[in-house]
């Protein structure tokens, strides 16, 4: 199984329909082996290692449907560190945070099953071909889990992967003006 390779991208639609663009890059990958891994505009990995720590998880854990990672700032509790919503923009901060939870957790993930944010989802080309995204923005990643789950593939959080996410930290989190189309 280490014959994969990873895909990174921060896909962006100016017609406002990410479930299209998300497709349309899945539809780049060549190999069905091979990964690609979506993140939000507004994250930022702060390991020196993380490709290498990600490679090793999905080695470990090659038949999983979905995977997600912990942060700082988003809607979905199970995967904020501690739970909580911070507030703390100081990025050494979250460096800390994120070499922190990579040491104590390098390779361990947890199932869950359910609707997860998508400021990081790593999908295998494979997968994609079974369950495709949907057109639209607001929601595609939870439609995107509820049809994984439905197809019978699991969603896993890596623990020990932490990205900062900037998540409307000074407008606030109900924030929406950024998705009004111009």
């Amino acid at each position: 199984m280490k014959d994969f390779k990873i895909y990174y991208s921060t896909p962006y639609n100016l017609n406002k329909n990410l479930g299209s663009e998300y497709n349309h890059y899945m539809s780049l990958i060549k190999r069905d082996r091979d990964w690609m891994c979506f993140v939000d505009g507004d994250t930022m990995f702060l390991t020196p290692d993380f490709g290498k720590q990600i490679h090793d998880i999905v080695t470990k854990y090659p038949e999983t449907g979905m995977f997600t990672c912990m942060t700082n700032r988003v809607g979905i509790s199970l995967q904020r560190h501690n739970k909580l919503m911070s507030e703390n923009a100081n990025l050494s901060h979250h460096k800390e945070i994120a070499l922190q939870l990579q040491k104590k957790f390098y390779d361990t993930v947890e199932v869950v099953n359910r609707r997860v944010s998508g400021l990081m989802m790593l999908i295998q080309k494979n997968t994609w071909r079974q369950v495709k995204f949907r057109d639209g923005l607001l929601g595609v990643d939870f439609a995107f889990c509820d049809d994984l789950i439905a197809s019978g593939y699991d969603i896993k959080i890596m623990k020990g992967v932490y990205l900062m996410h900037y998540y409307r930290l000074l407008e606030g989190r109900h924030y929406k003006g950024h998705l009004i189309l111009s």
